[in-house]
């Protein structure tokens, strides 16, 4: 068949319809890329910012225990509510199981290094746990014993506290590079 030997009418709508089939692959084309785009940006907006998030809380209420140790000390030195100083202390042993149960979520969901490294951080909670569990006890073993068990709270926490900081600043940054690829993917998809 020759070009020539076909009607008018199909050679004037042959142009349309190429035009159509291929708006309609560039049109799927586009889609598919949004959709790309869409789930990589879902992940980072559901699970990466949140985790960052709280993680960056964790860290917080821990440094919160921290100071209601050596404020509640103070007031034990002082005089003030000697009898509640061991509940309150008590208190604060639970406060740090509920950040080690909160935290707990957020390592079975990492992967690779940062799952480790949250593996570690709840090993830390758990000794941090039981450091202040030691410093309750010796509330009533004299200032001797008191002194010695600070120095294993001071100790385990400034180990905690390292490893929680250095745990917040990895996920920040997996974060960040998160967002850096997923921005990259879309505006090269977008120039396209």
């Amino acid at each position: 068949v020759r070009l020539v030997d076909i009607p008018l009418i199909l050679k004037i709508g042959v142009a349309p319809a190429l035009a159509i089939v291929l708006m309609a692959a560039l049109a799927m084309g586009s889609m598919a890329a949004q959709d790309r785009q869409a789930r990589g940006l879902r992940e980072v907006a559901q699970q990466r910012f949140p985790d960052t998030l709280a993680l960056q809380n964790l860290s917080e209420r821990m440094t919160q225990v921290h100071g209601q140790v050596y404020l509640l000390l103070s007031n034990q030195a002082a005089g003030i509510g000697p009898e509640s100083i061991k509940r309150q202390i008590g208190d604060l042993s639970g406060e740090v199981s509920r950040i080690h149960d909160a935290a707990q979520p957020l390592a079975a969901r990492a992967t690779g290094d940062e799952r480790a490294a949250l593996e570690s951080v709840l090993a830390g909670f758990t000794q941090t746990q039981a450091s202040i569990e030691d410093l309750r006890q010796s509330i009533d073993g004299g200032g001797m014993a008191q002194q010695a068990s600070l120095a294993r709270f001071e100790d385990q926490y400034g180990r905690l506290d390292e490893m929680l900081g250095s745990v917040v600043e990895s996920t920040n940054a997996r974060t960040q590079a998160s967002v850096t690829v997923h921005l990259a993917a879309s505006d090269r998809e977008r120039l396209l």
